[in-house]
């Protein structure tokens, strides 16, 4: 279980210890030691005697995170061994250290961390939907639907269920029938309806008596969450170009036009001039690719990331993958979509789809361009709440 947790995070930069099994950030300055489905005191001592070793071995680290999922333990029993542990540890060690655990759906962080990361954010997430017992199910088999999380985590299933609705309500299609919409995302009906009646307690839904359902209004602290929610489920990919040079980019969008990979869609200003013909920007900075990816392909067991390295290599060997040692201009940024359509527009007098409107909205603020954002959501939606 901790290794597809882990594995997510190996294609983002991230890393692990040889025979450690410890989660290291790309920068190296903090580390988790993840321990799912653990059943009391001993789990819980285990892993934090365990991160304490590990500090022994990397002094340069900052921060390292406990992170454990416990049963058959109250949250006070929890607060009270962590303290009891940290007292006998070298006071170097113990207050670079944290913990965040789920406790039977509670999340118990003692410390409070710094910051939330995206690690904690996916492992709160990760770790919530472990209400069916761990011996009867995989975590993330495409059957099983886990309930659908609030404002503090998401699932990729709750999340593309808004934004399939957030597009139809874009390009004013109407109300969709939930058994539709469960279909075009990929998820079971249940999930789907979950998904609706949590988007119908913000106020956001119209339900019709043909058992359809649309968006009636998207306002802009939505919009916030829509993006804070797509990072964590799909965080991009930068590629810089380490001889950087002018027409890199054309050069990049040429070979693309050229090979045709299937999956493959055009993102970003690109798409967003084809949505707008009127979009304020001069020139290309990168190019935006989302990859569709769905979720019958396993996308949490390394499907993306092989998709991604391969395409990145056809289109130039060179490239390489942003980090903090790998800097310079981002010449390429891939996306994914893991739902089961991909709602590419395919035109005839393009040689490459572009992506959906949503996808698009979420490429230009990833890029800071939020004033061409708005205009172009209000292109698409005169009059738009």
């Amino acid at each position: 279980m901790e290794s597809d947790l882990t594995h997510h995070f190996l294609g983002l930069g991230y890393q692990t210890e040889v025979g450690g099994g410890y989660l290291l950030s790309p920068e190296g300055s903090e580390t988790y030691a993840i321990k799912l489905g653990a059943r009391g005191v001993r789990d819980l001592r285990d892993a934090t005697i365990g991160l304490a070793t590990f500090f022994t071995r990397h002094p340069k680290v900052v921060r390292g995170y406990v992170l454990v999922s416990l049963m058959r333990i109250s949250p006070g029993r929890v607060r009270a061994e962590w303290e009891s542990i940290k007292r006998v540890l070298l006071p170097e060690v113990s207050t670079r250290m944290y913990l965040v655990a789920v406790v039977d759906g509670t999340e118990v962080a003692v410390p409070p961390y710094p910051r939330p990361t995206p690690v904690i954010d996916y492992f709160l997430n990760f770790a919530g939907k472990t209400r069916v017992p761990p011996e009867s199910r995989s975590y993330f088999s495409v059957e099983y639907d886990p309930p659908v999380r609030g404002p503090l985590g998401v699932t990729w299933k709750s999340l593309e269920v808004e934004k399939v609705l957030l597009h139809r309500w874009l390009l004013r299609e109407g109300p969709i029938a939930v058994g539709i919409l469960s279909r075009q995302v990929g998820c079971s009906y249940p999930t789907a309806i979950q998904a609706v009646r949590w988007l119908a307690a913000s106020e956001l839904i119209a339900r019709e008596r043909s058992r359809s359902v649309a968006l009636v209004q998207y306002p802009r602290d939505r919009w916030a969450e829509l993006l804070r929610a797509q990072r964590l489920v799909y965080p991009p990919e930068e590629f810089v170009d380490p001889i950087p040079g002018p027409g890199a980019v054309d050069g990049i969008m040429r070979r693309l036009n050229r090979l045709r990979p299937t999956g493959v869609a055009i993102g970003g200003v690109i798409a967003a001039r084809r949505w707008d013909p009127a979009f304020d920007l001069n020139g290309t900075p990168r190019i935006d690719v989302l990859l569709h990816t769905p979720a019958e392909r396993s996308p949490h067991r390394g499907g993306w990331l092989r998709d991604a390295t391969e395409l990145v290599r056809r289109l130039d060997p060179a490239l390489k993958r942003r980090s903090p040692q790998v800097r310079g201009v981002t010449v390429l940024v891939l996306h994914r979509t893991y739902r089961r359509d991909p709602l590419f527009l395919d035109e005839p007098k393009s040689p490459m789809p572009f992506a959906d409107p949503v996808e698009v909205l979420c490429h230009l603020n990833e890029l800071g361009l939020t004033a061409q954002a708005r205009e172009l959501v209000s292109r698409l939606r005169q009059g738009v709440k």
